[in-house]
């Protein structure tokens, strides 16, 4: 007898694929918005916060690399002159020229001091996002340069336009330790007019893209 053959048309095949992926697609879409949802409801460590930063200070400062507070950290300093009390990390910015030096120099003496690397590699090989962490509490490093991609500006578009706002830097004294943060102008084109008004659990509009494009590259 001979052998039956069924033909199966592509398309379901296509769509035979997509459901084999729906579940575990949602089920990871649930763990992350739980991931989210927990580091908004744990307690806020200012004095975590403190350390990691002056830590981080100490080690730039060091070596000599110029860095800034950038994003939600530089509205806090601004604003309230210390940590935003519901924000879920530290944002500091470096210039892109000097990033193979902050591997080079830096990184190494962070990771004595504790940090572990939490994103990217311990190497200057890639543009990827790069962050460190110590005791739960994490830096995201964004070193910007014009046509690089940047963690401040819908990942992995290039911060261009947020370049140019930077400066003029100014100094704010926080805690007995003084960083540069950007302009007005830079929390303005971040935060909108109103940055002055404290909004709860606020992040800029691009954040959910940022993310989304990230979970999906």
């Amino acid at each position: 007898m001979p052998e039956r053959r069924v033909i199966v048309p592509r398309y379901c095949i296509e769509e035979m694929k997509l459901e084999q992926w729906k579940y575990p697609g949602i089920i990871f879409i649930i763990i992350i918005v739980i991931f989210f949802w927990k580091k908004t409801t744990e307690p806020f460590d200012e004095i975590q916060y403190d350390t990691n930063l002056r830590l981080f200070d100490e080690c730039m400062k060091k070596t000599g690399i110029f860095y800034w507070v950038g994003e939600g950290t530089a509205l806090g300093f601004i604003r309230e002159g210390n940590f935003i009390k519901d924000d879920t990390d530290i944002d500091v910015g470096l210039y892109y020229k000097d990033k193979a030096l902050y591997y080079e120099k830096c990184l190494p003496l962070l990771l004595e001091k504790g940090f572990n690397i939490k994103r990217g590699n311990n190497s200057n090989t890639d543009d990827e996002p790069h962050s460190i962490i110590l005791n739960d509490c994490y830096i995201d490093v964004d070193f910007m340069g014009i046509d690089k991609p940047s963690m401040t500006y819908q990942w992995p578009k290039s911060p261009n336009e947020l370049i140019q706002l930077l400066e003029p830097f100014q100094k704010i004294n926080v805690n007995g330790t003084e960083y540069n943060v950007p302009s007005i102008k830079y929390i303005e084109y971040l935060y909108g007019d109103d940055w002055k008004t404290p909004k709860n659990g606020f992040k800029p509009n691009h954040y959910m893209e940022r993310f989304m494009n990230y979970l999906y590259q």
